[in-house]
């Protein structure tokens, strides 16, 4: 559910559920709470910087996309 939020974009809620996750031992959780957190700073950059744009490239994963 966070990585679907989180390609949705309600980066809030995203992080509620991957911190929830984080918790619970899912081995994915870390990676994506930090893909979160660059999102969200390149966000504020680009705010910062004036651009309106909101794509980025997205290395989110879920299990089944797991590097072994």
């Amino acid at each position: 559910m966070g990585v679907f939020l989180l390609l949705k974009g309600d980066y809030r809620e995203a992080e509620k559920y991957l911190k929830r996750a984080e918790q619970e031992g899912m081995v994915d959780a870390p990676h994506n709470l930090r893909e979160l957190k660059k999102k969200l700073a390149n966000i504020n950059n680009r705010r910062e910087a004036g651009v309106n744009e909101n794509k980025d490239d997205d290395k989110t994963r879920t299990s089944s996309q797991r590097r072994r």
